[in-house]
C-alpha cells in the first residue's frame, strides 16, 4: 500500500513537472523553456532554484508540490500554477500578480494543450461580501472608507499550499492609515475546488 502511494505522489510531481515545462510563452513570458528546465532541476536537486528571465533579471522557484507550483517571476512579480482534477482531466489554473502601485492579479484556466477554457465560472465576490463595517471605527469612517474600498481590486491568489483559493480586496495601494483601518472592515473569502467548480468554505484557521 505505502509502495502504491509512493508512486502515485511520484508521478503526480511528474505531471507538474511536465505541465509546467510546456507552459507557452504567452502564459509565461518571462521564462524560455530552458530556464523552465533548469529550474525544475534545480529545486528537485533542493538547489536555490534561480535562473535568468527574458528580462535580464532573476527568476526563482519557491514552492513544487504534486498539483502547486509558485514562481517569483521578479521583484514585483509571482506567477502561480495550480492543478484541477476535471473528471476525466486535469485543468491548469495560472494566477499572476504584479505588485506597482497597488497588488494585481489577473487568472485564467486552460487545458492541457494550454487552450483557455471557459466552462470554469471562477469566484465573483461581490463588495458587501469582502466589506463589514467594523464597530471599532465610527459610522462617517465606515462610510469613507467604503468609498475608497469600492475602487480596490480584488486580490484573488491560492495560500500558501495551494489548498484554498483566496479573494479579498487589495489594501496594498492604500495609505498607511487607510490600510490599518482597512484591516479591520475587510475579511477574505476562501474557495475550494470539488467536482469541477470552487466552493466557498469557511476559514478553519
Amino acid at each position: 500500500m505505502c509502495a502504491c502511494v509512493a508512486c502515485q505522489m511520484r508521478a503526480q510531481v511528474q505531471m507538474t513537472d511536465s505541465v509546467f515545462a510546456k507552459v507557452p510563452r504567452d502564459v509565461l513570458p518571462v521564462l524560455d523553456r530552458t530556464a523552465k528546465l533548469d529550474l525544475l532541476d534545480l529545486y528537485n536537486c533542493k538547489l536555490p532554484a534561480k535562473a535568468e528571465n527574458s528580462y535580464g533579471g532573476q527568476s526563482e522557484l519557491l514552492l513544487k508540490t504534486a498539483d502547486f507550483l509558485v514562481l517569483r517571476t521578479s521583484e514585483v512579480g509571482t506567477w502561480q500554477m495550480k492543478l484541477l482534477e476535471n473528471q476525466h482531466d486535469t485543468l491548469v489554473m495560472v494566477v499572476w500578480c504584479l505588485q506597482a502601485d497597488g497588488l494585481h492579479c489577473e487568472a485564467a484556466v486552460y487545458d492541457q494543450q494550454w487552450r483557455t477554457y471557459r466552462h470554469v465560472a471562477l469566484p465573483q465576490p461581490q463588495f458587501d461580501e469582502l466589506f463589514v463595517p467594523s464597530p471599532e471605527l465610527s459610522d462617517d469612517r465606515n462610510q469613507v472608507l467604503a468609498a475608497v474600498l469600492r475602487q480596490m481590486p480584488v486580490v484573488m491568489q491560492w495560500d500558501d499550499e495551494g489548498k484554498r483559493l483566496v479573494c479579498r480586496l487589495g489594501l496594498e495601494g492604500l495609505s498607511v492609515e487607510d490600510k490599518a483601518d482597512a484591516a479591520s472592515c475587510t475579511k477574505p473569502l476562501f474557495y475550494e475546488w470539488k467536482k469541477g467548480m470552487f466552493y466557498r468554505v469557511e476559514d478553519e484557521k
